[in-house]
């Protein structure tokens, strides 16, 4: 008899039950750094940008220490699929992932088109990404700041903050 009652608990009291519910996983947020083959200015601007961001319901934001292309390569996936995204996210053992891809449709110095992505790595899905062609490299500069408030405001419900920084012509 004395055993049977030595492994039962005291009940949980709803207060306490409540503050256990309200205890959740830290979240962490890892930013991947643009590589500069498109633009090493525009990779910079927005290098600083994805730094500068702060969501409400992340507790750690990190700087990953490879650009997305280079993780994938790392684990050697390297389509652009949720499966390899989570992949990467695993790998840097961060909840969330949040990364710029710049591309330019034609030569040096005509358009520039930026992606900016933030991953949910537990779901599998993108939170949102936004996307915007600039016609050369100085509108890129002056327009990341709101294509990163874009992806991180919609994302988060506008629960976002970042420090805008400006980038030297």
């Amino acid at each position: 008899m004395a055993t049977g009652c030595a492994g039962k608990r005291p009940p949980v009291s709803s207060a306490a039950s409540a503050t256990i519910a309200a205890r959740r996983a830290p979240v962490r947020l890892a930013w991947l750094p643009v590589e500069g083959f498109a633009d090493a200015q525009v990779a910079s601007a927005v290098n600083q940008q994805m730094e500068a961001v702060r969501m409400a319901d992340v507790d750690q934001h990190v700087r990953a220490p490879v650009s997305m292309e280079v993780a994938q390569l790392s684990i050697e996936c390297i389509e652009a699929t949720p499966r390899c995204y989570g992949a990467v996210g695993k790998h840097l053992q961060a909840d969330r992932l949040l990364w710029a891809e710049l591309t330019r449709p034609g030569k040096r110095g005509a358009a520039l088109k930026a992606t900016v992505v933030l991953f949910d790595v537990a779901r599998g899905l993108e939170m949102h990404r936004a996307e915007r062609a600039f016609a050369d490299a100085a509108a890129a500069v002056a327009g990341l700041p709101s294509l990163v408030e874009e992806t991180m405001g919609a994302a988060a419900g506008g629960s976002v903050a970042t420090t805008r920084t400006s980038v030297p012509p």
